[in-house]
């Protein structure tokens, strides 16, 4: 009967308009929310969005769980903003799923399975969040038109991981000292730009993703900068490959991709040919410069 009256009160709360919530930081249940909210201070278990155009800020506050369940979860909504949230233990940090033209904006995700979430979501802005020792840092599976920005991922597996993921704009994010910087698998007609990877064992790696545009990115990994693997019809122009251990461009039983005015310099090997017919993709005109192997052609890697 108490828990019945504590839902009952929190129902009539949020049904009266914007609420500052005391959630209490012992509590484990789910904190169900229909209207703005901002949080005086921290909440242990998950946060679930009940309705369309509604602002959660959590004013900096840590939302906690146990690895078990969503910690702010937004599902079939749209025109939802989530902000200022600190998020640790669950796992998926925050989750969009069904989920259209939602923002998401300057929340630190740390030491969750999964940074952000969003599956089977589209036209959704994630600007200014940060996710920290993640198993991955943002996440999206089967979800389109979505724009990433300004968004920085430190020390997870990896970074940004698109699957089977298209027309997605991924645009001045930072991955360092990732597994892989920025992933792409089964993923196509997305635009990376202006982002940056550094110390990542591969910062950029397409597998079986067609058609994508890389511009104006920067990579200096611990092997490849750039990694094609069964890749087709891709478009490398104006990015910086320098002082990757491995090559700063592999291409990989790949074809008809174009690798053409990048700047690269002072890797094991500029660009490194694998498995493929060199003809079939256009890998020249190419800035190279330092000391490297500019152009190798390798049959077993």
């Amino acid at each position: 009967m108490r828990r019945f009256n504590l839902l009952l009160v929190l129902t009539v709360l949020l049904a009266s308009g914007p609420v500052v919530m005391p959630a209490a930081a012992e509590s484990t249940e789910p904190m169900i929310l229909t209207s703005d909210t901002t949080l005086s201070e921290d909440h242990t278990g998950p946060i679930i969005i009940a309705s369309n155009d509604i602002t959660l800020d959590c004013g900096g506050h840590t939302v906690s769980g146990s690895f078990a369940d969503t910690g702010i979860l937004v599902e079939g909504r749209t025109g939802v903003t989530v902000k200022n949230c600190h998020v640790t233990g669950f796992a998926a940090g925050i989750r969009l799923r069904g989920a259209y033209q939602n923002t998401l904006a300057s929340n630190l995700l740390v030491s969750n399975t999964n940074g952000v979430d969003l599956l089977q979501s589209g036209e959704n802005n994630l600007v200014n969040n940060q996710a920290r020792s993640n198993g991955i840092g943002f996440y999206l599976s089967g979800s389109a038109a979505n724009n990433l920005s300004d968004n920085i991922a430190e020390g997870n597996g990896p970074a940004f991981y698109l699957d089977s993921s298209a027309g997605n704009t991924l645009d001045h994010n930072t991955a360092n000292h990732n597994t892989i910087g920025y992933r792409l698998v089964a993923s196509s007609g997305n635009t990376l730009a202006n982002n940056q990877g550094s110390d990542n064992n591969t910062d950029y790696s397409l597998q079986f993703s067609d058609n994508n545009i890389l511009q104006a990115n920067t990579a200096n990994g611990l092997a490849d900068g750039f990694s094609l693997f069964r890749s087709n019809g891709n478009t490398l122009t104006g990015n910086t490959a320098s002082q990757n251990d491995q090559a700063g461009f592999r291409v990989v039983a790949s074809t008809d991709n174009t690798i053409t005015g990048n700047t690269i310099d002072s890797n094991n090997y500029g660009i490194l040919v694998c498995k493929t017919v060199l003809r079939q993709n256009t890998l020249l005109p190419n800035k190279f410069q330092g000391p490297q192997q500019a152009l190798a052609i390798d049959k077993t890697c």
